[in-house]
């Protein structure tokens, strides 16, 4: 012990007294143990010893407790105010008084924490008694201490994961429970959080973050990478899954980290932070995000056990936002379910009711009506039951794709299925002129036939939907190179009013319409829909922009056909 001290324990080396042998029963009831045994039972124990004297001041440690406060044996001064200047800040008045009440009491026991000379925080738990004299209670005390660090560190993991889980089964939005994640790590855990989610263009987009002035910390520039690509220490957290630990941010690890990591170590070390670690928001084995802590010189340090935590955390968290978007796409897909059933039951009857009521009037009143009345009716009747049957197969298409059917593709010539039907549709609209014009060299496309041929039709329905009836329609195939990829441009163009510029993104969802032109034409169909669909399953892909002197190109690109995509 510093100090030297025996505690009162008896020399059990003095010898008994040859003309009196003691009983077996004397033996049992004098035997004290040897101080050997007590310095072996608070070894085993990882128990610390001391004594107090409450009239000097003067306090002696074990040597094991001198190495459990971060002192080299012999170190400890021997004073009680020298203990107190070992507790941590916060604990040290509270300490103090229980020492004095336990005087009084008789007792000691009491958790605190102690900074030791790294300063690094550590809990111990302290246990102790009044000694008694001969003349009763003396002002001096013996007791215990044990280090329960990784207890409470244990305990407090526990509780901030039931906290976590607690949080996350709120009723918020994703940016509203990310904020309480970070207010609740912060300071509990970190002196900074900062939370960052992927887009869907794999763009990292900062949605929390929280330090100790609360609302009013900066963000740590840097923190956030750019995009899910990047070398940034943090975008390979999230394309890995593996959390990172920086245990102590410092001259020494700047010198050992690569390039990447130097720029992400000199952000947090220029924002006073001294210790991080970086964990993906994990769903679905698939990252989507990541949470980075941080904390500044307070003597804290991030070690394994903190990095298995977080890493828990982002597990639970990143698990509550996957059914955070699961729940959003159920509910839109209800709403969109509900809007689907009302528009296609519009969309169905009006061919339907043309249809019906035209043939209930020929067989009826077809005698009165004349040739030409009756033709009329008939060509009505032809009308209809081709866009409904268009409309059939749109949406058998979608289905078949929701289903996920693959698509089986072949080399197709695309102007020969283009003027094949225009063809068709010239002879329908004789008022109308429908134009084809080829540029470049003619080569197939890997295309499927029927669905090449429907997305030409739709495009071309559309476009005679929304254009002047004198107006041409014109359509080009165009051979050409995209990101050095051969491809097959085919354009319809009209010379319609065209959608403000802001909603050329926006045609292609189901049910849009323009507001320009929703007045003019009735229907809400989804052919633009189905459009973009079928052109994607065919490995191309659909835009459309305004022409000059008005009207709209819409246009979509097809591979050409290699000869190993039919393997």
């Amino acid at each position: 012990m510093s100090g030297r001290t025996g505690f009162g324990t008896p020399d059990s080396s003095s010898e008994t007294p040859a003309a009196k042998v003691p009983s077996r029963a004397d033996g049992r009831r004098r035997w004290r143990p040897h101080r050997q045994f007590l310095d072996l039972a608070l070894r085993a124990g990882r128990f610390g010893a001391w004594e107090w004297d409450a009239s000097t001041g003067e306090m002696r440690w074990t040597e094991f407790l001198e190495v459990m406060h971060g002192l080299r044996p012999g170190q400890f001064p021997g004073t009680f105010e020298a203990f107190l200047a070992h507790i941590h800040p916060d604990d040290r008045q509270t300490v103090h008084e229980a020492f004095q009440v336990a005087l009084e009491e008789g007792s000691l026991c009491l958790q605190y924490r102690i900074v030791c000379p790294d300063e690094s925080i550590r809990w111990l738990e302290c246990h102790g008694r009044v000694t008694r004299g001969r003349q009763g209670p003396e002002r001096r005390m013996i007791g215990v201490c044990v280090d329960i660090t990784e207890r409470k560190e244990e305990e407090e993991s526990l509780a901030v994961l039931a906290q976590v889980t607690d949080l996350f089964s709120s009723p918020l939005d994703a940016r509203e429970r990310l904020m309480a994640l970070a207010r609740l790590l912060v300071p509990r855990l970190a002196d900074y959080c900062e939370i960052c989610l992927l887009d869907e263009d794999n763009a990292f987009v900062p949605v929390a973050w929280r330090g100790r002035r609360g609302g009013r910390t900066a963000r740590v520039q840097g923190l956030c990478p750019p995009h899910l690509r990047s070398s940034h220490p943090v975008a390979r957290v999230v394309r890995t899954g593996r959390p990172v630990l920086y245990a102590s941010i410092d001259g020494e690890a700047l010198e050992a980290a690569s390039r990447s990591q130097a720029r992400l170590l000199k952000s947090l070390m220029a924002a006073g932070y001294h210790s991080a670690v970086v964990a993906p928001l994990i769903a679905d084995k698939r990252a989507t995000g990541a949470i980075a802590v941080a904390l500044d010189g307070s003597g804290r340090r991030y070690g394994p056990r903190h990095l298995a935590l977080m890493q828990e955390v982002g597990r639970r968290a990143g698990l509550a936002l996957e059914n955070v978007r699961l729940y959003n796409d159920l509910q839109r897909a209800i709403e969109s379910k509900d809007e689907f059933l009302g528009v296609i039951s519009h969309e169905l009857r009006t061919p339907i009711t043309t249809i019906y009521g035209g043939a209930r009037m020929l067989r009826s009143r077809g005698a009165r009506l004349g040739p030409e009345k009756s033709a009329q009716v008939l060509a009505d009747i032809e009308l209809e039951a081709e866009r409904l049957f268009r409309m059939v197969e749109d949406l058998l298409a979608l289905a078949r794709l929701e289903l996920g059917q693959r698509v089986e593709v072949e080399p197709v010539l695309v102007e020969r299925v283009a003027s094949r039907i225009l063809s068709a549709y010239g002879e329908r609209f004789p008022g109308r002129a429908f134009e084809l014009r080829v540029e470049g060299e003619s080569r197939p496309a890997a295309a499927q036939p029927v669905y090449l041929e429907q997305v030409i039709r739709n495009l071309l329905n559309n476009a005679l939907r929304y254009s002047p009836p004198d107006s041409p329609i014109e359509m080009v195939v165009r051979y050409a190179e995209q990101e050095e990829e051969e491809v097959v441009e085919v354009h319809i163009l009209d010379r319609g009013p065209g959608v403000p510029e802001e909603d050329l993104e926006l045609i292609f969802e189901r049910f849009y319409r323009s507001s320009a032109n929703a007045s003019r034409k009735a229907g809400r169909g989804i052919g633009l829909t189905v459009c973009k669909r079928l052109v994607e399953a065919q490995s191309g892909r659909i835009w459309a922009r305004l022409r000059e002197g008005g009207g709209l190109d819409v246009a979509f690109t097809l591979p050409i056909w290699q000869e190993d995509d039919g393997e």
